[in-house]
């Protein structure tokens, strides 16, 4: 698992988190931190990896910055971890560690920005979400434990490749909690059912029978599962899909919301981006991403 941090106060919740998913699901973490130089634009450059940050060289990292990152580490009951340092830009660093590391799972801050910030610089959490090549977790700073009661948010495309959730279900299992599913009908689902059609009676029916076969799809596909679920299908307009899923997980009191993330083009990535940043910027839980 490779857990990215940086010099602020939050980066103690991350590597709290990080620590105890570790824990719980047998990982092995590496930290990342990214000195971005402000100055410079070019690819990430590869500084150093080692086991003990205290034994690093001032020649290999700034002694205050090391210092920092000795005091984070120093409030944790530490196991066996690897640490990197990259010089660059924060998203080029990490997605490169990835790749070095051939790492199955990105481990985040998810913190939100002012308007004028989200301009210049962006999240580098929300960019990651889209540039990621593995699932993402974005711990929030409300972090309180190993998620006992996540929220699935599913589409049709997601419903028949449930495999994909595998990690998440596993995480299920290790908690002993309960899994809430989410399958919204979307629009572009019932305008295909019915043709083009129109009319209200015809709409309502195609509604009601996409349910139906959305329902009887899940609980097929779930009926083998080791776990506790709880499937909800819905076709509600009255509020965009992003509103509609935060406002789920609040009523549930689910402590994470977990999106599946698909090779949409055009219009439709528009549209779908668009609902993943919204969460990403407006949850007050943390969320997980799934390729």
């Amino acid at each position: 698992m490779l857990v990215a941090i940086d010099l602020s106060n939050f980066s103690q919740t991350v590597i709290k988190a990080a620590f105890e998913y570790c824990e719980k699901m047998n990982y092995s973490p590496t930290f990342i931190y990214v000195d971005q130089l402000l100055a410079e634009f070019r690819p990430s450059e590869f500084i150093l990896k080692h086991t003990d940050i205290t034994e690093v060289r001032k020649t290999d990292l700034e002694e205050e910055k090391k210092e920092k990152l000795i005091k984070l580490f120093s409030k944790e009951s530490i196991p066996s971890y690897t640490f990197e340092v990259w010089k660059g830009h924060p998203v080029d660093g990490i997605l490169n560690s990835i790749n070095n590391n051939q790492s199955k799972l990105l481990f985040t801050g998810l913190r939100g920005h002012n308007r004028l910030h989200q301009f210049f610089l962006g999240s580098v959490a929300q960019r990651l979400i889209e540039m990621c090549p593995i699932p993402q977790i974005a711990i929030h700073e409300n972090f309180t434990g190993f998620p006992q009661k996540p929220l699935l948010c599913i589409d049709g495309t997601d419903s028949s490749k449930i495999d994909r959730f595998s990690m998440l279900y596993d995480m299920v299992k290790i908690s002993e909690g309960r899994l809430d599913l989410l399958h919204i009908i979307n629009l572009s689902m019932v305008f295909d059912f019915i043709q083009g059609q129109s009319e209200g009676e015809v709409f309502n029916k195609a509604i009601k029978t996409l349910e139906l076969k959305a329902m009887d799809k899940l609980q097929k596909a779930y009926l083998s599962c080791q776990f506790s679920y709880n499937i909800k299908v819905s076709a509600d307009y009255s509020l965009p899909e992003g509103e509609h899923i935060l406002k789920t997980a609040t009523m549930n009191e689910n402590d994470l919301i977990v999106l599946g993330s698909n090779q949409y083009k055009g219009l439709k990535k528009f549209f779908m981006g668009s609902t993943t940043n919204f969460i990403a910027k407006e949850a007050c839980m943390s969320i997980m991403i799934v390729k």
